[in-house]
């Protein structure tokens, strides 16, 4: 099993850096899982009809807590061959990345930041072993939370050994996304509503 990331053109904001294809709700989406496919198909050219959505992760705020992100978690149909995707501008590569890698300490390094007057481990993860990942940043960020807290719900409770990173920065991890949630789902829900609402009244198609 692999995880499908992007690196996200220069040509847009916070380019070259490591992403899932996502992008913000429109008012023509039915909900955010409906976002999260529509984003992919527009992205990576990845149809919906080879997607089996699985399941939504916590909402995590991005870093001025002015957004909440979900993660909708789907699975690409055997089926399909990857290699038929197709990038959009916004995307300068796709890769994949084995979960097995992603779940090896050595692979992993950390960097202590004040985030909000707070003590917060930012999480690295080096791609430069995977050649169609072209060059830039490492993963790290919203995208590393993202993976790592799909690898935490992946983890086996019965066997804490064998959960690699997370067995070691789990509790770190849960302790930032209390940290980082401190304004509560409620306030962050109403703050994306009012931007809706506003942005609404500026364009009947694209929030921004």
């Amino acid at each position: 099993m692999s995880l499908l990331f992007t690196r996200r053109s220069h040509q847009i904001s916070q380019g070259g850096q490591i992403a899932f294809p996502g992008g913000k709700v429109e008012r023509s989406d039915e909900d955010r899982t409906a976002t999260a496919v529509r984003e992919t198909h527009e992205e990576i050219g990845l149809p919906p009809e080879a997607l089996r959505v699985v399941g939504l992760l916590d909402d995590i705020p991005n870093y001025d807590n002015t957004q909440s992100v979900t993660p909708v978690v789907a699975v690409v149909d055997p089926a399909f061959d990857t290699a038929n995707l197709i990038k959009s501008p916004e995307v300068s590569a796709i890769f994949s990345v084995p979960v097995p890698d992603l779940e090896k300490d050595e692979n992993w390094t950390t960097k202590e930041m004040e985030w909000k007057g707070h003590q917060v481990t930012q999480f690295f993860f080096d791609c430069r072993a995977y050649p169609s990942a072209g060059t830039g940043e490492a993963l790290w960020g919203l995208t590393a939370y993202c993976t790592l807290s799909l690898l935490l719900s992946m983890s086996d409770a019965s066997n804490p050994s064998k959960n690699g990173v997370v067995a070691r920065h789990h509790l770190t991890l849960l302790e930032q996304y209390d940290r980082r949630l401190q304004m509560g789902k409620d306030a962050l829900e109403d703050m994306e509503a009012a931007k809706l609402e506003l942005a609404a009244s500026k364009s009947p198609n694209r929030v921004e």
